[in-house]
C-alpha cells in the first residue's frame, strides 16, 4: 500500500516520519510503502511520474498550493485515495468536504488517534481492494471488483455494469428483483439504488444535478429529479459522514 504524506513545517514532517515508521514496524503485514513531501508541488510531480497513492495525508494550511486545492486537483485528476487532512483548526471543515477528505485530525498529532485512525483506513482501503462481485454472462462467469463499478442498470432483465475503465458487461437475464440480484453491492456503504433498476457507487460520483449524476471520467447519468434528489442526500451522506 503506498501512502504519501505532504506538510511544509519541518518538525512536522520529522513527527509524521517517525509515527510512519513506528506504524510499519509493528504492523509489517500491512506491507506499507511510504514518502513523504514538503510541498504539493513536489508531490504532485512525482505523482506524475510514478502515478498514484492509495492513502494522502496533507497538511492543510501550507505555502503555495495548500492541502484543500492539493486535494481537489487530485480529484480532478482522477485520483482516488483516501485523504486525511491535518491541521491546527477545524474551521476548514467544510472545505475538506469539496475534497472528499476521509479523515480530519487535528495538530498536534495524538500518535494514539494517528495510529487508530490509519488503521481504520487502511483496513478500509484493503477491504475496497478485495472485494468482488461474480457475475454470469453468457460467455462465463466474470469477476468484478466493487471498486471498478461505476454504475449497473437494468434493462430487459439484463442488468450492465459500467466500469471505471469505459468498459461494460452485461449478466445474463435474470429472475429476480434487481434489489436481489445486486444484493452483494447494497451491503456495501459505497452503492445506492436510485429508483428499482439502477445502482451507483457514491465513491465515483463527482457531482450532482437537478437530473444529472456526473462520475468519473465524463461519465453522465441522466435521471428524475426525485432520483437526483435521493442520489445526492446519499452522496453527502457518504462523504461527510466520514469527515466529521
Amino acid at each position: 500500500m503506498k501512502i504519501a504524506l505532504c506538510d511544509d513545517d519541518i518538525h512536522c514532517r520529522v513527527k509524521l516520519l517517525d509515527l510512519m515508521n513506528e506504524y510499519c514496524v509493528a504492523n509489517p503485514d500491512k506491507n506499507i510503502v511510504f514518502s513523504i513531501y514538503e510541498s504539493a508541488e513536489t508531490l504532485l510531480n512525482v505523482i506524475e511520474k510514478t502515478g498514484k497513492f492509495d492513502l494522502y495525508i496533507l497538511d492543510i494550511v501550507m505555502c503555495g498550493i495548500n492541502g484543500i486545492d492539493l486535494g481537489l486537483s487530485l480529484r480532478r485528476m482522477g485520483h482516488d485515495g483516501k485523504i486525511i487532512y491535518l491541521t491546527n483548526s477545524i474551521e476548514f471543515a467544510l472545505d475538506a468536504f469539496k475534497a472528499r477528505a476521509y479523515h480530519y485530525m487535528l495538530k498536534p498529532i495524538k500518535k494514539e488517534e494517528f495510529f487508530s485512525i490509519l488503521t481504520e483506513t487502511t483496513d478500509l482501503i484493503a477491504s475496497h481492494k478485495t472485494k468482488s462481485l461474480l457475475v454470469k454472462t453468457k460467455d462465463g462467469t466474470i469477476k468484478i471488483d466493487f471498486d471498478n463499478i461505476m454504475y449497473a442498470e437494468l434493462c430487459r432483465r439484463v442488468i450492465t455494469y459500467h466500469l471505471i475503465n469505459g468498459k461494460s458487461i452485461n449478466s445474463i437475464t435474470i429472475r429476480t428483483p434487481f434489489s436481489e440480484a445486486v444484493h452483494e453491492l447494497l451491503l456495501d456503504n459505497r452503492f445506492s439504488l436510485c429508483g428499482a433498476g439502477m445502482i451507483v457507487n457514491l465513491h465515483h460520483i463527482t457531482s450532482v444535478e437537478a437530473e444529472l449524476i456526473q462520475c468519473k471520467n465524463s461519465y453522465k447519468v441522466y435521471l428524475s429529479k426525485k432520483a437526483c434528489r435521493d442520489i445526492r442526500s446519499a452522496w453527502y451522506d457518504f462523504w461527510f459522514d466520514k469527515e466529521v
